[in-house]
């Protein structure tokens, strides 16, 4: 914990998106290949904005607690209205640069993310109640759940895609 927790001081995100988006996938990539290209910097900012949506609705779902604890997080920072807002914003952009990475890398296997729409949109749904209010933050609990799958689907299926592309470029 320390004498000044991330969790107690609104860098939890910062954090998160940092060393688990940037550092982990550019530093894998960087030691595999010995350079870092653009395409590696979309799929890592995607990688570290899922993977910081996950600290936001944990944060969102603890909201209540939080305050009355008096901890400092983004969350109790913003309020619930503006953290669903980002959250959204985090969320829709990860699968922006997605379509990108698509897009500009020319692999359109990663098309198979396709099947994460549905869910995608249920989910946001549910923040959306959560951001009006019509439900209490401890029914996030369900929605942690969702986005820490909807992270490995997308990590998965972009790890497979990204395989299945630079093998049949080697046939």
């Amino acid at each position: 914990m320390g004498k000044n927790p991330y969790g107690y001081n609104v860098k939890g995100e910062i954090a998160v998106f940092l060393f688990f988006g940037l550092v982990n996938v550019l530093g894998g990539v960087y030691l595999q290949t010995q350079f870092i290209r653009v395409m590696d910097i979309i799929a890592a900012v995607v990688i570290g904005l899922l993977c910081t949506c996950v600290l936001m609705i944990n944060n969102m779902r603890d909201f209540d607690t939080d305050t009355r604890a008096g901890k400092n997080t983004l969350a109790t920072t913003l309020g619930k209205e503006s953290m669903s807002h980002l959250y959204r914003f985090m969320l829709l952009g990860a699968y922006f640069l997605l379509i990108t990475f698509v897009t500009l890398r020319q692999n359109f296997y990663l098309l198979s993310l396709l099947v994460l729409i549905s869910p995608i949109a249920k989910h946001l749904k549910m923040v959306r109640h959560y951001s009006d209010e019509n439900i209490p933050s401890k029914a996030l609990a369900p929605e942690l759940a969702k986005i820490v799958l909807i992270t490995l689907a997308t990590s998965i299926l972009m790890s497979v895609s990204i395989l299945i592309f630079n093998y049949k470029k080697l046939i």
